[in-house]
């Protein structure tokens, strides 16, 4: 059943980012009765921002503020896919009031996610939350090592298309206690496009997923099922995997 929570929060954060999106893009639209935020049910309030380097930020927010993470995300450039920022969302610690949205500008130098993670686990956030870092499907062990230092509780793979894969992640990282959850595509027509960009090969599972994903959970314990274009077919799968 673990799989199947885990996608429902994926689809749940995906939802989330959707809307904010759209009120993002929509605030300043001029309308009759005023700016779209200001419906009943949103309230406008000022948020601070802070400006500094990343490690000290994220250290401030938990030590001084006493707050702790609820949302992390990445500023891509979408042209070449450069990560130029991230994106904090903190909450105060009794989950009522104060919040803090931290934007840090990132260097060349700086390795962000494993710092990141590093920095959470020095201030004692690993023991409250999960935390965990992305890893290639075919991963070379000597380049994510510095993602492996950092100690997070686990590792979710880009999207992977064959046993062997997840076979090799397992031996080497699932001994060392770290949790691997292995992201997968839905074979489906409406996915096509996609599997095409991931150049993910279907065959060996296309006429068999159900099995495919219990074999996949059979090493693993977890999987994130991902259906971008095509959540029917993510419901009839999810469906038989319920049985």
């Amino acid at each position: 059943m673990k799989f199947i929570k885990i996608l429902g929060v994926a689809i749940f954060v995906y939802c989330c980012l959707g809307i904010f999106n759209i009120l993002q893009a929509q605030h300043n639209i001029a309308t009759p009765d005023g700016p779209l935020y200001e419906t009943p049910g949103m309230v406008k309030k000022p948020v601070p921002v802070y400006c500094g380097p990343t490690e000290f930020m994220l250290s401030t927010a938990i030590e001084k503020f006493n707050q702790e993470p609820l949302v992390v995300g990445k500023v891509v450039i979408p042209q070449t896919g450069e990560l130029i920022a991230m994106l904090t969302v903190f909450v105060h610690k009794d989950h009522k009031f104060d919040m803090s949205v931290l934007m840090t500008m990132l260097n060349k130098d700086e390795l962000i996610p494993s710092q990141v993670v590093k920095t959470l686990n020095d201030n004692g956030l690993g023991k409250k939350i999960e935390l965990f870092l992305s890893i290639p499907s075919n991963p070379n062990f000597a380049k994510i090592q510095k993602k492996i230092d950092a100690k997070p509780t686990g590792f979710f793979t880009q999207v992977i298309h064959s046993k062997d894969q997840i076979e090799k992640i397992s031996d080497r990282l699932r001994s060392s206690g770290f949790k691997i959850i292995p992201c997968l595509l839905l074979p489906s027509h409406k996915n096509s496009k996609s599997a095409e960009f991931l150049k993910i090969d279907w065959s060996d599972y296309k006429e068999n997923i159900v099995g495919f994903i219990n074999e996949i959970c059979g090493i693993t314990d977890d999987i994130l099922i991902t259906s971008p274009n095509d959540f029917k077919r993510a419901y009839e799968t999810i469906s038989k995997l319920a049985i």
